[in-house]
């Protein structure tokens, strides 16, 4: 019965957060120089920085740098998200940063290319899988990453794509994996 974001893993005392605590502000302060900053509330017009973010995380993606870092703020972020190179995509934390899913879409985070990180952040209230790997050219990590809500199962693996995973929480949904 632990709030959204937190757990009770095995050998823990009661409810812990689900990767990296809430930070005071909208986001982290350990973000590496150079990171590429998205708050969902924002107007059309920022340009990345913290003092002017980008309002989606579509805006934000061809700006960051191949290994660089997408900094999403507190919120709902309700797009499909499909980086094309590596990129970490970073929320504020598990409990504070969702991604969601009204539109229809192969899964709310779609990732065919390169070595991409989720980290810190919650995936649902979607109609479609959480995450789908979709190429045997991708390596992904999730780490600190709650799915719940999505349709069908939480993580799509297939193609021969490399998943790794730490400090997860999977709510009614799970882990598909497929060869074509």
């Amino acid at each position: 019965d632990c709030a959204e974001g937190y757990a009770h893993f095995p050998g823990g005392a009661g409810c812990e957060p689900v990767g990296r605590a809430c930070p005071a502000g909208d986001w982290p302060d350990d973000l590496p120089a150079g990171a590429v900053y998205v708050r969902a509330s924002e107007p059309v017009g920022g340009d990345g920085t913290r003092a002017r973010p980008f309002g989606t995380i579509a805006a934000a993606l061809p700006a960051a740098p191949d290994r660089g870092t997408v900094a999403l703020s507190r919120g709902r972020f309700d797009e499909a998200v499909a980086p094309t190179r590596s990129v970490t995509i970073r929320g504020a934390c598990a409990a504070a940063t969702m991604l969601t899913l009204t539109s229809a879409a192969q899964a709310v985070v779609v990732i065919t290319t390169g070595e991409v990180t989720l980290a810190d952040l919650s995936i649902g209230e979607a109609d479609v899988p959480g995450v789908r790997v979709a190429s045997a050219a991708s390596n992904v990590r999730l780490d600190g990453v709650v799915v719940s809500g999505a349709a069908d199962v939480g993580v799509v693996v297939g193609d021969g794509a490399v998943l790794s995973a730490a400090a997860q929480l999977f709510r009614r949904k799970g882990f598909a994996a497929t060869t074509t």
